[in-house]
C-alpha cells in the first residue's frame, strides 16, 4: 500500500480514536483505579503472577516447566511475572524466574503508565520517578 492510500486510512483511525476517547471519556484518578484493581484482579487468577507475588519458588519452578505456561503474558499494566516479583521485592522469586527464563530480563513494561520500564528500572527507580 502506497504512503498516499495509506495517509487517509490512518488519518481516518486516529479521528475514530480521538472522537471514542472524548466521547467516553473518564477522570484519570477513575482510569487509575479501574486499571490497577484490575491487576490486582490478574495478578491472584494468573498461577505464575501469584506464584511471583506471594514469593512462592517452588512454585515459580514447577510452573516454568510446563509447556502451557507463558512466560511472555502480560498484566494490565503491561507486567511479565518478574515485574510483579521485582514490584513486590521478592528476590528469590525473581532469581528463579530469571533462571528459568532469562529473556524476561529485557522486556518492557507495555502500559502507559510505565511506557518502557524493564525489569531493572523498575527495580532501580520502583516506576515512581520515571524511567
Amino acid at each position: 500500500m502506497s504512503l498516499v492510500t495509506s495517509a487517509p486510512v490512518e488519518l481516518n483511525r486516529w479521528w475514530k480514536q480521538l472522537r471514542f476517547r472524548l466521547q467516553n471519556k473518564k477522570g484519570w484518578n477513575e482510569v487509575l483505579d479501574e486499571t490497577f484493581l484490575l491487576q490486582t484482579k490478574l495478578v491472584n487468577d494468573i498461577p505464575l503472577f501469584y506464584a511471583a507475588k506471594t514469593n512462592s519458588v517452588g512454585s515459580v519452578r514447577n510452573l516454568l516447566t510446563y509447556a502451557s505456561t507463558d512466560v511472555f503474558e502480560r498484566g494490565a499494566l503491561g507486567e511479565t511475572a518478574l515485574h510483579v516479583a521485582v514490584m513486590n521485592e521478592n528476590l528469590e522469586a525473581a532469581v528463579a524466574l530469571m533462571d528459568g527464563a532469562p529473556e524476561l530480563v529485557n522486556e518492557p513494561m507495555t502500559s502507559e503508565f510505565f511506557q518502557g520500564c524493564t525489569k531493572t528500572s523498575v527495580d532501580t527507580l520502583s516506576c515512581k520517578h520515571g524511567c
